[in-house]
């Protein structure tokens, strides 16, 4: 499977000079590799390669690749879940998720969307410069999705984890 995932990474990343394979844990594969671009000169000197930052390609069911050369933003949440509990259809759920940017540089989350269109998302779209706090508010209405729920919310960013993903749970029960 290594030698898959670093053929894999050769044909995708046609400009790469060298993989180099740095570490490999356990059942899920983390490789890490420096990336050496190399510049478009005619000389010597000019035909110098870079180092541009890291791969990480973590492997646990589902294959995610981060990319990263300086300082991030890091989106760390106070709970990713929130369980509404019991509720009567036709109930509308409010609950905001509150995070920090605990990194080193500023966090901008780019998109949130969720899983059903019966749940709408609204997210901080400023800059969250680091130790400052974001939020992330769901509005859940429960019209004609009665039973057991799981709402998951997708939050795209610049951060070192590039989706975090939060869960709407709780149970509706039908109209008396």
């Amino acid at each position: 499977m290594v030698d898959f995932m670093k053929e894999k990474m050769r044909i995708e990343m046609k400009n790469i000079k060298m993989f180099d394979l740095r570490y490999l844990f356990g059942g899920g594969a983390v490789v890490s590799a420096m990336l050496l671009l190399a510049s478009c000169g005619s000389s010597a000197e000019e035909n110098r390669s870079e180092t541009v930052g890291t791969v990480e390609i973590m492997d646990s069911g589902n294959a995610e690749v981060a990319i990263s050369g300086g300082p991030v933003g890091v989106l760390t949440l106070e709970n990713d879940s929130y369980d509404f509990g019991k509720v009567a259809e036709g109930t509308r759920v409010e609950h905001v998720f509150t995070f920090t940017n605990t990194g080193d540089a500023p966090l901008i989350i780019s998109q949130v969307s969720a899983s059903c269109g019966c749940t709408t998302p609204e997210y901080s779209t400023h800059p969250v410069t680091p130790g400052q706090d974001g939020t992330v508010k769901v509005v859940f209405d429960s019209n004609g999705q009665v039973g057991q729920q799981h709402k998951v919310i997708s939050v795209l960013s610049n951060g070192s984890a590039k989706v975090t993903l939060l869960h709407l749970r709780g149970e509706v029960t039908p109209k008396s």
